[in-house]
């Protein structure tokens, strides 16, 4: 089982947690398609609030994040001073950082893919809007922001929509589609995982 923290406009990135109490924060860059990896323990003036084992440049990417993940708990690089001093656990971190979050909680997930895809898809936004879907006959569109391109949905059969069958200004919401990932409705989690078929294709 694996632990995150999630709050309204997180952003790309999250802090995450194994079973043995291991904090990590992994960050996306969705133009690179590559993530960052850092270690958290408790702030010090010998070793800051972290180390990074790896970055942007390093060329990991989602195929193999999760096992670099699993790596990551735990590490410290040889030359960090003295025993850095870790949190007990993801909930003691998160009463640290409680004050800069609103909102903000922790969510369990038995798989880190879970996680990933929650990071890789928090700045596409979701989207209402009217057109038409001539595969199901059917006018109600999920509209998906993907790194400044925009993906029409149908809302019954979820293929991608022709941006001229798009009728009707869109209906701005707060949603994204990380956070309908991690729903705690099952329908939109559902809608969600259609979506990210779609998209993956």
């Amino acid at each position: 089982m694996y632990k995150y923290i999630d709050f309204n406009n997180r952003g790309n990135w999250a802090t995450i947690s194994d079973n043995k109490n291991n904090l990590v924060y992994v960050q996306y860059n969705s133009t690179w398609d590559s993530f960052s990896i850092s270690t958290l323990h408790k702030p010090s003036r010998d070793n800051g609030t972290g180390f990074q084992l790896v970055g942007e440049n390093d060329g990991i990417c989602s195929s193999n994040i999760e096992k670099t993940i699993i790596l990551s708990f735990g590490k410290t690089p040889n030359w960090a001073k003295g025993n850095p001093v870790k949190y007990n656990s993801i909930e003691q971190y998160l009463e640290y950082q409680q004050r800069f979050w609103d909102d903000a909680h922790i969510i369990e997930v038995s798989s880190l893919r879970v996680i990933i895809d929650d990071i890789k898809n928090q700045h596409r936004k979701i989207i209402n809007c009217n057109g038409y879907c001539k595969k199901c006959n059917t006018n109600k569109i999920h509209y998906g922001i993907e790194s400044g391109s925009y993906n029409y949905f149908c809302n019954t059969c979820y293929s991608i929509i022709n941006k001229n069958d798009v009728i009707t200004e869109p209906d701005y919401t707060t949603i994204t589609l990380g956070q309908m990932l991690t729903n705690k409705n099952e329908t939109i989690k559902r809608n969600a995982m259609s979506i990210l078929k779609t998209l993956q294709k």
